[in-house]
């Protein structure tokens, strides 16, 4: 299928796709990185929307179909839509430029594993090195569930900001934003402004590095009363920023 495929790519057509022996199941979308091994789908939601981007190897397509009826009315209305996932993928290492995009941009990622049919590991990517993928998972809910690394080319695919995974970012932004709230109120709540000052530490979230992030609060009540405080980030990893 290399020589299907490379013609839609040349030709920059969206297309469906058949992967896995899945007849009645297509992506649809176009090629934006393609070598003989690998492939990177520009993926449109069924109004027409963006849906990120999936990174699969060529021996996965079976099918490949364009200028049908379905092709033509999803043509219309992508139209519409002019943004495309920034992802940028080198031709030459498809799944290595597209994790380290992914790593860059700070984009959850949904990683299959093996051929084995399901998405294995979920999160955010933090590290390739030495061959060694690193994530820090993220759940169902958008929360914290540790970190794995695994080897990088037992990959057979890698989803990046599509819609599960857009919602998970959507769920984990909430998250923490609750979180550094509650903080912040806690601080105000539970210090006694009797004294002339205060201050107080919390974790907050993780930042794109996977360590821990602190926040460092102080204030002070004056004499009229008012409250004052500021805030300083702190990273496990480089102290204050």
């Amino acid at each position: 299928m290399y020589s299907e495929l490379l013609k839609a790519f040349q030709s920059n057509k969206n297309c469906s796709f058949y992967t896995d022996d899945e007849c009645d199941k297509f992506i649809y979308g176009k090629i934006i990185a393609l070598n003989e091994d690998e492939v990177a789908i520009q993926m449109y939601n069924t109004d027409g929307t963006c849906d990120g981007v999936i990174v699969k190897m060529v021996s996965d397509f079976f099918r490949i179909e364009y200028d049908s009826k379905y092709n033509q009315k999803m043509e219309k209305l992508i139209e519409t839509d002019t943004f495309e996932d920034s992802v940028e993928i080198d031709g030459n290492a498809v799944f290595d430029s597209a994790i380290k995009s992914a790593i860059i941009k700070n984009f959850i990622v949904s990683i299959e594993l093996l051929h084995s049919g399901n998405e294995n590991i979920t999160g955010l990517p933090l590290s390739l090195e030495n061959g060694i993928c690193t994530v820090r998972q993220i759940d169902d809910y958008g929360c914290d569930d540790g970190v794995t690394s695994f080897v990088f080319n037992t990959a057979t695919q890698i989803t990046i900001n599509a819609k599960y995974e857009k919602l998970l970012s959507s769920l984990m932004n909430k998250w923490y934003g609750k979180m550094n709230n509650l903080l912040f109120e806690k601080i105000w709540e539970d210090t006694d402004l009797s004294a002339e000052s205060f201050f107080s530490i919390g974790l907050a979230e993780y930042d794109n590095l996977g360590h821990y992030k602190f926040v460092l609060k102080f204030g002070f009540q004056n004499d009229d009363n008012k409250k004052y405080g500021c805030s300083f980030p702190i990273t496990t990893e480089t102290g204050l920023l």
